[in-house]
């Protein structure tokens, strides 16, 4: 009956500023005053989110410590053969925050205004052509993955150890490719620095309703949605 006597922690398990991270620090500043307690981001990145997972996991089962976790909780489950937790029994679920599209980037210095003219210049370079993500296994890398099979192109992974650092080298030129969130993207597109080509999801965005959605783009069948 006393609960929350003491602070509240809020795990994420990527690095702060990023997609999944911003929701968090939106969801601790209103949980705060309802709980009557702070809520405090623990920002844990590292290991395609197992690292976060993993302490939340393990934490006293209180109260006390509670965990945002995205769509990359279930891609650990089917691509790591073994995990410190088990993806369902050791959480219960509390609500669905929010779902979001990703977006396709590319740098300026790539000639390609459309994902038709990116496919085709990717064919016309195989192996020319690098793409960041956030971390191998993440939901942004099989997001990629999933455009460079169905497009049938030869692109190069370049994974970093967050998305702020994946995002920065795409700015700056060092990758030419990015799928990511909007939620980080868009400042950048909006300021010109990177171009964006389409979203990933069947429909297009009511926030982006000029981008074009991959399928409309040549890419069939292609749908991705990340959710928190």
């Amino acid at each position: 009956q006393a609960y929350p006597d003491k602070p509240v922690r809020l795990v994420v398990g990527f690095s702060a500023g990023g997609p999944t991270d911003l929701p968090a620090r939106f969801i601790a500043d209103r949980l705060g005053p309802v709980l009557g307690q702070q809520v405090i981001v623990d920002n844990r990145p590292g290991a395609s989110n197992i690292i976060g997972t993993e302490l939340a996991a393990r934490a006293a089962p209180d109260g006390y410590t509670i965990m945002i976790a995205n769509t990359v909780h279930t891609i650990n489950a089917g691509l790591f053969r073994k995990l410190p937790y088990d993806s369902i029994d050791d959480f219960a679920a509390i609500s669905m925050i929010a779902t979001t599209p990703f977006m396709l980037i590319v740098h300026p210095s790539l000639p390609a205004k459309s994902v038709r003219e990116l496919v085709a210049l990717a064919k016309s370079r195989p192996g020319q052509i690098n793409y960041a993500s956030p971390g191998a296994g993440t939901a942004a890398h099989l997001a990629a993955e999933m455009f460079r099979v169905g497009a049938g192109i030869d692109i190069v992974h370049i994974p970093y150890k967050g998305v702020s650092q994946a995002l920065i080298d795409t700015v700056a030129g060092a990758t030419q490719v990015m799928i990511l969130s909007p939620i980080t993207a868009l400042p950048q597109v909006k300021a010109g620095k990177v171009r964006a080509l389409a979203v990933t999801t069947a429909r297009r965005s009511n926030a982006l309703p000029e981008l074009p959605t991959m399928q409309e783009s040549g890419i069939a069948r292609y749908e991705f949605t990340s959710w928190y």
